[in-house]
């Protein structure tokens, strides 16, 4: 699927000596669709958010380097990131879900301070968000780590990289935005949220690089 549309080189290797190519506008976009697919359907069951997220990166990771991508490597990954996966993975949803609840009743009710619980709320869902989604992006990147060191990793970059904990942000907020307009895209959106993620990591590589 890659290395039969790739086009020019990189200028400088990834973290581990791979040198990255830049592929074909058309092959990056049909493979971010293909992605969002297969990760959109692995995410059902809604406990494999993390390990799925993490499959699609290396997946597109993959194919941005020119190496091979077939759909069976992603589901190898996603099989590799669910063993230990578990804790976080049904943590996450369930504090997301009561933090959302929060929002809903200081939103719906006369609650004492309800302003401020929504606002710590929001700031706490946001931040529990992109945590999450660069706990998956280095996971992805570094995968000899465990979760938990995965966990450690992202919560450094988050605060040490606050302009990609931002665009991860707002990535999410653009893909909030286009399922709310068509529903259906909720099938293709995980691969653009994935290819995000993947951006925002390989920036703070190269970033540390220079």
């Amino acid at each position: 699927m890659a290395s039969a549309h790739t086009t020019g080189a990189a200028s400088s290797p990834t973290g581990d000596g791979v040198v990255p190519v830049r592929p074909g506008t058309f092959a990056l976009f049909s493979e971010t669709l293909l992605t969002g697919l297969v990760v959109a359907l692995l995410c059902l069951p809604v406990v494999t958010v993390l390990p799925a997220v993490a499959a699609g990166v290396a997946h597109l990771r993959r194919h941005v380097e020119g190496r091979a991508d077939p759909v069976r490597s992603l589901l190898a990954d996603f099989a590799t990131f669910l063993r230990g996966s578990w804790l976080l993975g049904i943590a996450t949803p369930v504090v997301l879900f009561l933090l959302v609840l929060n929002i809903d009743i200081a939103t719906a009710t006369g609650l004492p301070g309800r302003g401020a619980v929504r606002i710590v709320s929001v700031v706490l869902a946001a931040g529990l968000l992109v945590l999450a989604l660069r706990t998956a992006g280095g996971r992805a990147l570094r995968p000899e780590h465990t979760w938990t060191a995965a966990l450690r990793e992202a919560a450094r970059r988050s605060v040490a990289d606050p302009a990609g904990s931002v665009l991860v942000l707002v990535a999410v907020g653009l893909c909030a935005v286009l399922i709310w307009m068509l529903n259906v895209l909720v099938v293709i959106v995980p691969g653009l949220l994935v290819l995000a993620v993947l951006s925002v990591e390989h920036r703070h590589q190269r970033r540390r690089i220079a």
